[in-house]
């Protein structure tokens, strides 16, 4: 006797396969931008002015969280969803054009180099 088929499974690995890489990719993607972009300020900002960067990245990201969810839901609400789709996939081109605008090495001047230890003086 043959092996029985599972419909619902077949469909899973007829979707899955063809586009799964991709789905894995993108939420390494955006589950990564986030130490990447603390590693990035923690390289290029001078130890005294380290604490005000982060406070003013955490600040600017919570204002456009905060501004960015009751937009959404109006455009979604007013629109519907094709509208609010490609609205979202212009803004994430911006923030792809954006990005390749970004340096591709840290700047020779923009890091301060650490103190050297000087031997002490009898």
């Amino acid at each position: 006797m043959g092996a029985r088929r599972n419909p619902p499974a077949a469909a899973a690995h007829a979707f899955f396969f063809p586009f799964g890489r991709g789905l894995v990719d993108h939420m390494l993607g955006a589950f990564g931008q986030i130490p990447i972009n603390d590693y990035m300020i923690g390289r290029m900002a001078t130890s005294d002015m380290r604490a005000q960067v982060y406070a003013g990245r955490y600040v600017v990201s919570f204002l456009v969280l905060g501004a960015t969810l009751p937009f959404i839901k109006w455009i979604h609400g007013t629109y519907g969803f094709d509208v609010l789709f490609r609205v979202l996939a212009a803004a994430a081109g911006v923030i792809f054009m954006a990005v390749t605008l970004l340096p591709r090495q840290i700047p020779a001047g923009g890091v301060a180099a650490p103190p050297r230890a000087e031997p002490a003086k009898a």
